[in-house]
């Protein structure tokens, strides 16, 4: 069991690991993300386990022992984020994805926004539909079909204008394969979320560390990368996790482009 696994197995192993004593305690959620990896290391480490944050039998089997074994379970710290150096990295792949993930911390990138709010995210593609087919499961293409979808697919025309959902500061925006997304832009937003863009064909003129204001415009909409046609694929990260996209649009905003009741239903 490791990152990216999900359902009730995991929920049992979050339970587990807040039984060890696990601090700050983990939420139940069942979705096997950064902080459990976190938490599943640190406990490994305490047992004298290999720490690799990848959950054997065996390890499970250790963990449950210590447990039966133990009175009070004795505090297990997780270890808290690195703050690297201001703007340390910015602008490279790997910076905006450990600030994505949740390994690296925002908070010196987030005083420079705004406070945030409470209102939903504007439509990235205006006038783009969602794709019912593409809202779960694994991707299409040959060689990423082990990789599962994560977000969602919006179709509109070549040469559509991608907006930024929400004031933030950029992150990433660079032309090329991007481990699969083509033409990309990668936002913070000031909850802490992120958004990511793919498959961009033009990019506006945007450089790491720039902030931008909701509605602004970022890219237009293409097939780079790995895609079969012209389509934003769009991602929402918050707490080193991917993140609902139906928690972050409005019912009326998803009708108004298109999105049907059951589409509306079916979006995690």
């Amino acid at each position: 069991m490791d990152r990216g696994t999900a359902g009730e197995t995991v929920r049992q192993l979050q339970r587990l690991l807040n039984s060890l004593g696990v601090q700050p305690r983990l939420q139940v959620d069942g979705r096997f993300g950064a902080r459990t990896e976190t938490a599943v290391r640190a406990v490994q480490s305490q047992l004298g386990l290999t720490a690799s944050g990848v959950v054997s039998v065996s390890d499970r089997q250790r963990m449950q022992q210590r447990l039966a074994e133990a009175g009070a379970p004795q505090p297990v710290v997780i270890p808290t984020r690195a703050s690297p150096p201001p703007n340390a990295g910015l602008g490279s792949l790997l910076f905006a994805s450990a600030i994505m993930r949740g390994e690296t911390d925002p908070s010196t990138l987030l005083r420079t926004l705004g406070a945030p709010t409470r209102r939903p995210f504007a439509w990235p593609v205006p006038g783009g539909v969602p794709l019912p087919s593409r809202l779960a499961g694994y991707v299409r293409h040959g060689t990423l079909s082990h990789r599962p979808h994560k977000g969602i697919d919006i179709m509109a025309p070549r040469g559509s204008p991608v907006v930024a959902v929400e004031d933030g500061v950029v992150l990433f925006a660079r032309r090329g394969d991007n481990g699969g997304y083509g033409n990309m832009v990668i936002l913070l937003h000031p909850d802490g979320a992120c958004t990511r863009y793919a498959h961009l064909d033009t990019l506006a003129d945007l450089q790491p560390g720039q902030r931008v204001v909701r509605g602004a415009d970022l890219a237009t909409v293409g097939s780079t990368g790995l895609s079969r046609g012209p389509h934003l694929h769009f991602e929402i990260w918050q707490d080193g996790e991917w993140s609902s996209q139906r928690q972050r649009f409005s019912a009326e905003t998803l009708r108004a482009n298109g999105a049907t009741d059951a589409v509306i239903a079916s979006m995690t």
